[in-house]
C-alpha cells in the first residue's frame, strides 16, 4: 500500500485501464492498442491497474493452450515494449495477482516501472493498493482508492437489469468501507467494465433557520476527511482479454480458454477515462473495444 501524489492541471482526462494479460493467446492486442492511441493523441494521463502479464507456466495449474511459451519475464519486456509509447503519460501502474503468482522472477511490476520511467517523468510503483492524492496549484483536487482487486462481482439474477444492479452493488460493496476521504474507489481483476456513479437522484429534506421545509438532491461528495458512500464512484476497470478464440493457428487448433470452460457470459472489454474540468470530475465513461 502506498499514498501517491500526482500533480495535475485543472482540466484533464484520466484513463484507468488494465488486466491485459499479454501472454494469453486471448489478448486483444488490437483492442490494447486503441487504448494507447487514446491516452496517446489525447495527451492523458494513465494509470495501470493491473495483471500486465499472463505469468503463468507450464508447472501452473492454471496453465492450458491458451498460454504462450514465453518466462514472465519475457512478456513484461515486450508489454514495455508496448507501452514506450505513453511512458510519459503513464503515472502509475499496480501490481496484480498474476504479476504477483510470478515473484520467484523478481518484482515485475516494478521492473515495469523503472523501465518506463525516464529522468523527466517516473512511473510510480502502486503496490497491489494504493491512495492517489491529486493537486493542482490551488491545493488538492480530490482522492482515489485502487485497489488490483478480490474476489468476483458476478450476480445469479434472472433478469437482465436485476443482475446488473446487483452486480454494480456487489462492487460497491467491495470497495466503500477502505478509505472514507475518496471520491473514486476503483479495482480491476474482474475484467468487468463498469461505473457506478454517485447518487443523484436521492431525495433529502433540511430545515432552514426561518422554520421551512426545504429539500435537495444527493451529489458529488467534496474534499472532507469523510465523504458519504452514496456520493462517491465506484468503478471496474475492465480487461483486454477476449472470451473465445475464433482464429485457429498454424495446425488448425484452436485454443480453447478457462472463461470458456467454466461458462462465463461475454462481458464489455476496454476501459475507463474520468474527465476532469475546473478541478471537478465531469464525468467517468466506459471505452469499449
Amino acid at each position: 500500500m502506498r499514498i501517491i501524489n500526482l500533480k495535475y492541471p485543472k482540466n484533464y482526462d484520466l484513463v484507468l485501464f488494465g488486466d491485459t494479460h499479454y501472454g494469453n493467446k486471448m489478448f486483444h492486442e488490437k483492442g490494447f492498442q486503441s487504448c494507447l492511441e487514446f491516452i496517446r493523441y489525447g495527451k492523458r494521463h494513465a494509470i495501470h491497474m493491473g495483471d500486465a502479464i499472463e505469468g503463468v507456466r507450464s508447472d501452473d495449474y492454471r496453465f492450458d493452450e491458451t498460454i504462450h511459451s514465453l518466462t514472465p519475464a519475457k512478456e513484461m519486456e515486450n508489454m514495455v515494449e508496448f507501452l514506450t509509447p505513453v511512458n510519459k503519460l503513464l503515472d502509475i501502474a499496480i501490481m496484480g495477482n498474476h504479476e504477483y503468482a510470478s515473484h520467484k522472477y523478481g518484482n515485475l511490476t516494478q521492473m515495469m516501472c523503472k523501465g518506463l520511467s525516464t529522468p523527466q517523468h517516473t512511473v510510480e510503483y502502486g503496490t497491489y493498493s494504493c491512495v492517489v492524492q491529486i493537486y493542482d496549484d490551488e491545493g488538492l483536487q480530490f482522492k482515489m482508492y485502487l485497489h488490483h482487486g478480490f474476489g468476483s462481482v458476478r450476480s445469479q439474477a434472472k433478469d437482465y437489469q436485476q443482475a446488473q444492479g446487483n452486480v454494480k452493488a456487489n462492487l460497491r460493496l467491495k470497495l466503500k468501507d477502505f478509505f472514507d476521504d475518496v471520491l473514486i474507489a476503483a479495482m480491476g481483476h474482474t475484467h468487468r467494465l463498469i461505473v457506478v456513479p454517485p447518487t443523484d437522484e436521492q431525495l433529502y429534506l433540511y430545515a432552514t433557520k426561518d422554520g421551512k421545509i426545504k429539500q435537495g438532491y444527493m451529489n458529488l461528495g467534496t474534499n472532507a476527511n469523510y465523504i458519504d458512500p452514496d456520493r462517491r464512484y465506484y468503478i471496474n476497470t475492465g480487461s483486454f482479454l477476449k472470451l473465445f478464440d475464433e482464429k485457429p493457428d498454424a495446425f488448425g487448433n484452436y485454443a480453447v480458454g478457462y472463461a470458456e470452460m467454466k461458462g462465463y457470459k461475454p462481458i464489455d472489454l476496454g476501459f475507463i477515462n474520468i474527465e476532469v474540468r475546473n478541478r471537478r470530475i465531469k464525468s467517468v465513461q466506459k471505452i469499449k473495444v
